[in-house]
């Protein structure tokens, strides 16, 4: 920071205009120290983390520009901290809360997407335990898994894939009328699945049944057919 006493700006030359040159190179150079800074960042880091002694107030929009104007390649969430400070003049503690912000580099992002992408293809399904693992949020992953697989179907606690995870349940049903006999649906899901009740009816009482109902004969069949569905069995019969 530059230091000019406000008695040297008098009669001395440093008015309005000068003062503002000042500021002007002091903005720059902090602004080449942002860049130096975060352009080697390649997780998620608190902006105040690498620049203590600056002001959040004044630097956040710096960092906001850059990002905006690609000197910087990735984007910036602000957010609001509080301090507890004690007032040793009365004894009571108040709370100072302050604007800060994270930046998270594109790279970082990218490499979130491509091992969510990969996941997902593999598995055949994310769930809320996992995304959050990954440090992301409910939105995030469903934009991340919605881009890359539009036929990817959202349940409360999970993200499916239909070819992987209803396609095997929807045979099964298939054959089990056609046998006349009974299968246990909860035991043709992944354990990840299969442990949230809410998940597996949603899956039996909307999906499969959207998915049979393009074939009339089968739709009745499955309409007329029994579900039990409890913390031990999917039985349809």
């Amino acid at each position: 920071a530059i230091f000019v006493p406000q008695a040297l700006t008098k009669g001395s030359g440093l008015d309005n205009g000068n003062m503002k040159v000042i500021h002007q190179h002091k903005r720059e150079h902090l602004e080449e120290r942002v860049i130096s800074a975060l352009s080697g960042v390649t997780i998620p880091t608190v902006i105040d983390s690498l620049f203590p002694n600056e002001n959040n107030s004044i630097l956040i929009p710096i960092v906001e520009a850059l990002c905006k104007n690609g000197f910087l390649q990735g984007s910036l969430s602000t957010y609001k901290s509080s301090t507890a400070t004690s007032n040793a003049i009365n004894a009571k503690n108040h709370v100072n809360t302050t604007r800060n912000a994270i930046f998270t580099p594109h790279i970082y992002t990218y490499t979130q997407r491509n091992y969510v992408d990969s996941l997902f293809q593999t598995n055949g399904f994310l769930t809320e335990k996992m995304w959050i693992s990954l440090g992301l949020s409910r939105n995030r992953i469903e934009a991340f898994v919605k881009e890359a697989f539009p036929e990817a179907v959202l349940l409360q606690k999970c993200i499916i894939e239909p070819n992987k995870i209803l396609s095997p349940l929807v045979e099964s049903v298939q054959s089990a009328i056609s046998n006349k006999s009974f299968v246990d649906l909860r035991s043709l899901l992944p354990d990840d699945i299969a442990s949230n009740c809410d998940d597996v009816r949603e899956i039996i009482h909307q999906h499969i049944r959207d998915l049979l109902s393009a074939q009339q004969s089968l739709r009745d069949n499955f309409f007329r057919g029994s579900i039990v569905i409890d913390d031990d069995l999917v039985l349809f019969f």
